[in-house]
């Protein structure tokens, strides 16, 4: 799966801004890095990042039209990605006409219970509710639990669940695939946390509806959560493996059980589709990964580096839909903004070019960062002929871009590495080794992303080399290997190193 923020993507009319048409002129390039795209919101909205909506029937129009997007779904589907929407529910923006009819006319509205309103200061408030006046001067006061600009649905109201299968019936017929589905933890609450079980049970409940009346759609919800306990709750329905992202990231040299903590509270037994295991490692909402090594390698960023392509391999070597951001695959730098515009410094524009200069180069950020004194820039970040593009790495056999390539398609070619299951052999931080199986086919992986020990392993059958790459020392070097090894035989495990074995 390909994490897509259309507006930082690649631009055809020359206004900046990525775009429908744009995506489809960039379906090569797509098609050699994932089979699924998952599209942050492109419905219409206020904010730049789409997660307020104020109209759920309806594109942005900075993206194309809905002709637009209807293009871009057939083209994607006839070069075999599908199209996973993000859909956005848990509430809408402050501008959604049915917020602003039930402010004006409160409880004469039909859409006052669509929302958590109130005519008087609830009790024990929290500072998640906030107050608006109207027209007749009558304070309003409402729950948003994100911001006050982006007020709750209320899931106690049946209409709003009709309301949000006819929103999910809507998309289906404009042409997707799949529902990457917004904040399920917080469907009830009060606070980030406290309603959990109702959450799920709704969350389910939307599950189940899309997959008995569309059987086949890729459905992954958002649950913000680490503690494998909340993850699990929320069975029929997937969630992205947050346990899985918090314990690479924060264990970024490994640590023993980290394997088994990530992926033990999964049982195949609570999910319908055989599509339940969605590991990622960073994300729109988060620092990108290659940034927060760099700082941790201290500013080495040729280590970082290293360290940076083993844990994306340890990801595209588990079985499920492993998820990539976009911008990743090159190395794409980005890190939050300690004050406004916050999280745009991990959103930026997709690089193409070595100068930053060229057709379809999206610049929407330039402005902004104007105003903030950074120059006439595109990115916080990244800069003018720095290796970190799509220019730069497409024909060098050993970029970060080719490194991606080269495992996607490498899980391309066995069933095992996308749809297996795993064995979990070797968990510590010296060496993780597991197997990935499915049917006929047994894949063992060995990775050790120990900064300077090797480590051995005793194989337990016969095997043939798929894949390796080295970066221990000053080696800098992946890709397919022929190579015969027998049962019984050590094997040599170096330092930041990963080799993929096919059973023979």
């Amino acid at each position: 799966m390909y994490k897509l923020f259309i507006r930082s993507f690649y631009d055809s009319n020359g206004d900046g801004i990525g775009d429908f048409k744009g995506v489809m002129e960039k379906v090569d390039y797509l098609k050699s890095l994932a089979d699924v795209i998952w599209f942050l919101p492109f419905g219409k909205c206020t904010t730049y990042h789409g997660y307020d909506p104020v109209d759920f029937y309806d594109v942005n129009p900075e993206y194309g039209t809905l002709d637009d997007l209807e293009e871009m779904i057939k083209v994607l589907n006839e070069n075999g990605i599908a199209v996973v929407m993000d859909l956005v529910i848990n509430h809408t923006s402050w501008e959604h006409p049915w917020f602003k009819d039930a402010v004006e006319r409160t409880t004469e509205s039909p859409y006052w219970n669509y929302y958590i309103m109130s005519l008087e200061r609830p009790e024990n408030a929290n500072n998640r509710w906030y107050s608006i006046k109207n027209s007749k001067g009558q304070e309003i006061w409402y729950f948003g639990l994100f911001d006050r600009t982006m007020p709750d649905l209320n899931f106690e109201n049946p209409e709003v669940k009709k309301e949000v299968e006819r929103i999910v019936d809507f998309w289906i017929t404009v042409g997707v695939n799949g529902f990457r589905i917004d904040a399920v933890k917080n469907f009830f609450g009060w606070e980030w946390s406290d309603a959990i079980i109702p959450s799920a049970q709704y969350s389910g409940e939307l599950y189940n509806y899309i997959q008995n009346k569309y059987p086949g759609t890729i459905v992954v919800g958002e649950a913000y959560d680490g503690n494998p306990y909340v993850l699990s709750k929320f069975a029929p329905l997937p969630v992205f493996n947050f346990k899985f992202m918090f314990e690479i990231t924060n264990n970024y040299l490994g640590r023993d059980g980290m394997l088994t903590d990530s992926l033990s509270w999964l049982n195949s037994e609570a999910y319908v589709s055989p599509f339940y295991h969605f590991p990622f490692l960073d994300n729109h909402d988060r620092d990108r990964l290659i940034s927060v090594l760099i700082g941790a390698f201290r500013g080495n960023e040729l280590s970082a580096t290293k360290h940076y392509l083993l844990l994306n391999a340890l990801l595209l070597t588990m079985p499920g839909i492993s998820a990539i951001y976009y911008g990743n695959e090159i190395g794409l730098r980005g890190l939050k903004f300690p004050e406004a515009p916050w999280d745009m410094g991990v959103r930026e524009p997709m690089q193409w070019y070595a100068d930053g200069e060229g057709p379809g180069q999206t610049s929407w950020t330039r402005q902004i960062y104007e105003k903030l004194g950074l120059g006439s820039v595109i990115s916080a970040y990244d800069k003018r002929m720095d290796g970190i593009s799509v220019e730069e790495q497409d024909k060098d056999p050993l970029s970060i871009l080719n490194f991606f390539r080269s495992l996607v398609e490498l899980r391309k070619s066995y069933e095992a590495l996308r749809n297996g299951s795993v064995e979990i052999i070797t968990d510590s931080r010296n060496l993780y080794a597991y197997k990935v199986y499915c049917k006929d086919e047994t894949i063992l992986v060995l990775l050790n992303i120990n900064l300077r020990r090797n480590s051995t392993f005793t194989l337990d059958d016969d095997y043939e080399i798929l894949w390796e790459a080295r970066f221990d020392g000053e080696n800098f070097a992946f890709g397919q290997k022929k190579g015969v090894l027998k049962l019984g035989q050590e094997l040599v495990v170096p330092a930041r190193s990963v080799v993929l074995l096919s059973k023979k």
